[in-house]
């Protein structure tokens, strides 16, 4: 985000997109960089992620935030820092995820 070139991530990401092996590569380094967020809180909890689910979905929702700051850094061009961007993604899900349904 911060330092990276919006066009090159573009391009990037369509590679991805139209490559299998790439697809599945990311795929792969996704699910790892799962485990190890998970392994992380959960020496920081004192509980086993293998046994206890809450490590696994609390770095769930800590890497959906991280990649809603990045879907709004991409689609809206803006310039501000990733911390920005991470930090109102973190401060949405510490207001709660109890918003009022739209007016039908």
């Amino acid at each position: 985000m911060s330092g990276l070139d919006r066009a090159c991530y573009q391009r990037m990401r369509d590679l991805v997109s139209v490559s299998p092996a790439l697809m599945a590569a990311s795929v792969e380094r996704g699910a790892v960089r799962l485990d190890e967020v998970a392994r992380l809180i959960g020496a920081r909890m004192g509980v086993d992620p293998a046994t206890d689910p809450r490590p696994h979905l609390v770095a769930s929702v800590v890497l959906c935030a991280v990649q809603t700051a990045v879907t709004a850094w991409r689609a809206t061009g803006r310039d501000a820092p990733d911390s920005e961007l991470i930090g109102q993604a973190f401060d949405l899900l510490s207001a709660g995820l109890d918003y009022p349904a739209a007016p039908s």
